[in-house]
């Protein structure tokens, strides 16, 4: 929700001040190298942007969790879909995303559906 309304503050607090980001524009170390690059990437002009994430294979494992999700994301007339995994951390009773690797769906073709002419 803090992502389709473009709310840094609310969305920041989700993060690890330690986060890694890895996505197709690069890795970004740290809470503030995050939301710089969300900032630009997303927020500046976050006018019809929506983020929709479906997470499965949750794992706990004490103050540790994984998950490995698909997401789509709308922006204006731009539209991505792709999978990544999460880790996440639990500290002073509070969980924050320690480190999250998107990576985005090719578009089929015939060259790698299998279908030959």
């Amino acid at each position: 929700m803090a992502f389709n309304q473009a709310k840094a503050s609310e969305l920041e607090d989700c993060f690890d001040p330690e986060i890694v980001l890895y996505t197709q524009h690069g890795e970004f170390r740290g809470r503030k190298q995050v939301m710089r690059y969300l900032n630009e990437q997303y927020f500046k002009d976050a006018k019809d942007l929506h983020f929709q994430m479906s997470p499965h294979d949750i794992r706990g494992f004490g103050d540790a969790l994984w998950y490995s999700y698909d997401f789509t994301m709308d922006k204006g007339s731009e539209h991505r879909a792709g999978h990544g995994v999460a880790m996440c951390r639990r500290q002073e009773g509070k969980w924050r995303i320690l480190n999250m690797h998107n990576a985005l769906l090719e578009p089929a073709s015939e060259s790698n559906t299998g279908r030959h002419p």
